[in-house]
């Protein structure tokens, strides 16, 4: 999709009219700062008839206003401790909201083509905040800047303004800035891209993402490794509403990466691997595992981790066993995530002690275990109905330095309320009272669920 198309996309969707910001003038900022250095009543001269839409904007027409001389002193100083005397929010209190916009637009144009990043986003954040809490039209916000910067653009601002509305969850102004610096001719960073590019996937906005994706593929810049790794990971996890991985469309991302001679990272192949478990093809999986072993390609605990996960979500905890074998063949060493899946895959199956051999061999191998690799065996105990041994392994953590959560407070209560001891189940639920562990739905279901049953054979 080319640019106009991804703008009339976004503008189809958001049915949104922009009004422009008033420009004050076609120079530079810096020739503004040169030429009215000593008139700082430059900002505000022929404001009144254009700010009358302002709550209380004309009030400050004869305020004598300190900003910019601020800003003089930041043009050659580029001192940040100067642009902070005074906040954004304060100087709109004291002077205006639009006499503010253009001092606070010009710093931030100052410290941009400076190549200071970092304070023109300090400052740039405040001014979006500040829009947001105003309730004013964020499409405004970058034609305002864009007039204020006169000829002189800063691909700078494009990019930290695109990251500030991409983690603010503001993705349709994020989009938004991308296609206005297109459109202009400036290329944002493929880094900047990749940041939006995530925030798009991780809230779903598929047509977003696509669009944008085709967009670098086609006119650039041109995705990297991480592009395509965060396109992999969106088609291998499923969008919202997706049951299964999209593994179709990850082979295509690999097959492309390929053709276009972008090597995959150990990532890459980490996400590939668990997106065709996830799918349910863990045989599949460790196939590819072993194809990349033999073309000595990079791998990491995570890529077995990956497939043991796919086969003890198919209760086939020996093949997993396997898997776990042959990582320590491959010189790769198990972490804490390799035996905790194990552990749990045994003891879903109702196989406690081979987890509880695992657990051994996992802290002789002086790795330390997790809360969660706890709760998988206290669940199996609970679950075989060894709820004394349960609630004495429960205390042996607390003892050991180990906090317990919700989760392993409610394996007990759960364990508790399937063999009808309401009673017990109920002391579990006042220690987290008393421990200031607040209990949640799960806990309180649990419970309830646990009386139901328990009046229902009265």
């Amino acid at each position: 999709m080319s640019v106009a198309e991804l703008r009339l996309f976004w503008r189809q969707t958001l049915l949104r009219q922009r009004c422009l910001f008033r420009a004050y003038s076609g120079a530079s900022s810096a020739s503004l700062l040169y030429e009215h250095a000593f008139d700082s009543n430059f900002l505000f001269q022929n404001s009144v008839s254009d700010v009358s839409n302002v709550p209380g904007e004309n009030s400050y027409a004869t305020t004598e206003c300190k900003l910019f001389p601020l800003v003089v002193r930041v043009f050659h100083s580029l001192s940040w401790r100067s642009a902070r005397e005074i906040r954004f929010p304060e100087a709109v209190d004291k002077y205006g909201f639009h006499r503010s916009m253009h001092a606070f637009g010009i710093m931030i144009h100052i410290f941009s083509s400076a190549g200071m990043r970092r304070e023109a986003s300090g400052l740039l954040r405040e001014v979006v905040f500040f829009y947001k809490e105003a309730s004013y039209d964020m499409f405004d916000l970058l034609p305002t800047l864009m007039n204020l910067s006169g000829e002189e653009q800063s691909v700078i601002v494009f990019e930290v303004l695109m990251n500030i509305f991409a983690e603010s969850l503001m993705l349709e102004n994020a989009v938004d800035v991308f296609v206005q610096a297109k459109s202009i001719g400036l290329e944002p960073h493929v880094s900047s891209c990749n940041f939006l590019l995530k925030y798009l996937a991780e809230g779903n906005r598929v047509e977003f993402l696509t669009s944008l994706f085709d967009e670098m593929k086609n006119y650039g810049p041109h995705p990297n490794v991480y592009t395509y790794t965060i396109l992999m990971d969106f088609y291998c996890k499923g969008g919202l509403w997706q049951d299964k991985a999209d593994i179709r469309r990850a082979n295509e991302i690999l097959v492309e990466m390929q053709n276009c001679a972008v090597r995959p990272t150990v990532v890459t192949y980490g996400t590939y691997l668990y997106g065709i478990c996830r799918a349910g093809d863990a045989d599949l999986a460790l196939d590819f595992l072993h194809d990349l072993r033999n073309r000595n390609q990079p791998l990491n605990s995570n890529c077995y981790n990956a497939v043991i996960y796919g086969f003890c979500k198919k209760g086939e905890v020996y093949k997993a066993t396997r898997v776990l074998e042959e990582m320590k063949s491959d010189k790769i060493s198990p972490d804490v995530y390799s035996y905790s899946i194990l552990i749990d895959g045994f003891c879903k199956k109702g196989d406690v002690l081979k987890g509880w051999n695992l657990l051994k061999e996992m802290e002789s191998s002086k790795i330390r275990p997790s809360i969660v690799t706890f709760s998988s065996i206290l669940n199996g105990l609970c679950e075989g109905g060894h709820m004394e041994i349960a609630l004495d392994w429960f205390y042996k953590l607390n003892s050991s330095g180990y906090k317990h959560d919700q989760i392993s407070h409610n394996i007990l209560i759960n364990g508790y309320c399937k063999q009808g001891e309401l009673d017990s189940a109920n002391r579990i639920l006042e220690e987290m009272f008393r421990h200031n562990l607040p209990p949640d739905v799960i806990n309180w279901t649990s419970l309830i669920h646990g009386y139901w049953v328990y009046y229902l054979t009265l």
